[in-house]
């Protein structure tokens, strides 16, 4: 019987990659506040590396940019919070029966929380697992019992600690840059493959180069419709010129010439330019 979740274990994973001190001052504003130690999920910030082989920095958000990722991340997610949620209770015998008076059944009915229904909550967890490998809830109790609403946490902020008595910390940074601790009967946890079984392993982090290169690729394939999809020109003049009006002709040539509507245009060129 898991009192994580009153009786009801659900398994499923998938765990989020520790972005880049520099990264993380960018999109929460905390990173300041983190000691160099601070341990993310079990991995060190000074140890991890989040620039693929490709050169691009990849993280779970820059992924998403990818539409193969989005892809994969929308199927599983909105798979996964299309099936249902039975609870049942354990019987002497080994056994377990379907319990539909539940207090857990009617929570589903209602949804997790105030503002997300069952469909939502679901499909955000498996995106969290799927890009992250983690998901985090909190359970706060209520009119339903021990677990009456499951406050979504966002796994960029959440540390974990394995305690000396074997039980786990959570310790979450809040928006305002404070933390909040947590028992492990206070946290909802979704791990996906773990080599210690308290993190789940980040599906995008162990893939960053595969998902760097499809990066590079589309933003490649984007520069080479931008510029005209034609071979790279140069302009050349017999007669020296400024610097300034280098740049106006570059500009005006490109503008004329460049983008995938203009290509194999016809350029006409005067005062002796020639085209290499």
């Amino acid at each position: 019987r898991r009192r994580t979740f009153g009786g009801v274990g659900i398994f499923v994973g998938i765990r989020e990659t520790k972005t880049a001190r520099m990264i993380l001052d960018k999109l929460f504003g905390i990173a300041k506040k983190l000691g160099a130690d601070y341990n993310y999920g079990g991995f060190d910030f000074s140890g991890y590396v989040n620039t693929s082989s490709s050169g691009m920095v990849v993280t779970a958000e820059s992924a998403l940019r990818v539409s193969a990722v989005m892809a994969c991340v929308r199927v599983l997610s909105e798979t996964m919070a299309t099936l249902p949620i039975d609870t049942y209770l354990s019987e002497p015998d080994g056994g377990k029966r379907r319990n539909r008076d539940s207090n857990l059944e009617k929570l589903w009915k209602r949804g997790p929380n105030k503002w997300q229904n069952t469909f939502e909550w679901v499909e955000m967890m498996t995106a969290h697992c799927c890009l992250r490998g983690n998901a985090y809830s909190r359970i706060l109790p209520g009119d339903l019992g021990a677990v009456s609403e499951l406050i979504p946490l966002h796994p960029g902020h959440m540390k974990i600690d394995r305690l000396s008595n074997g039980r786990l910390l959570y310790s979450y940074t809040t928006p305002s840059g404070g933390t909040e601790d947590f028992t492990q009967d206070e946290i909802h946890h979704w791990r996906w493959l773990s080599s210690d079984g308290v993190v789940g392993l980040s599906p995008v982090g162990h893939m960053r180069d595969s998902v760097g290169l499809a990066s590079a690729e589309e933003l490649h394939a984007a520069s080479l419709f931008r510029n005209g999809t034609m071979t790279r020109l140069a302009l050349k003049n017999p007669a020296p010129m400024p610097a300034a009006a280098q740049e106006e002709l570059r500009i005006r040539f490109n503008k004329i010439h460049g983008g995938p509507g203009n290509a194999g245009g016809t350029a006409v060129l005067a005062g002796g330019l020639d085209i290499q």
